[in-house]
């Protein structure tokens, strides 16, 4: 799905640089691929919470565009800024560290 320069502009434009562990890990996850209900299994906590975390996200990174939020647009959000407010994502992922529980499988 390819974005107006505009949105795709003010996209680049928006930070987070103040990011929980938590929300850390859940777009971690997302950014590389697990469902809703795999974040959930891997952390222990339900899918209704890591849908909150992600309808949190998705405002606070797209809340002043006029673009609809979706996982999908969140995840290219947090590759454009993999150098700035997601670095700690990649570490998590490289790391192994994207789940607290003792299932740290990989999505392929």
């Amino acid at each position: 799905m390819a974005m107006p320069p505009r949105e795709l502009q003010a996209v680049r434009q928006q930070h987070m640089l103040r990011l929980t562990l938590r929300q850390l890990q859940v777009l971690s996850a997302c950014e590389f691929g697990y469902t809703v209900d795999e974040i959930a299994l891997g952390l222990g906590i339900s899918s209704a919470t890591i849908r909150r975390h992600l309808a949190e996200l998705e405002h606070r990174v797209f809340g002043l565009t006029s673009l609809t939020p979706t996982h999908t647009l969140l995840s290219k959000w947090a590759r454009e800024h993999s150098e700035c407010c997601t670095k700690s994502c990649q570490q998590l992922f490289e790391n192994n560290q994207i789940f607290d529980q003792t299932d740290h499988r990989r999505r392929n």
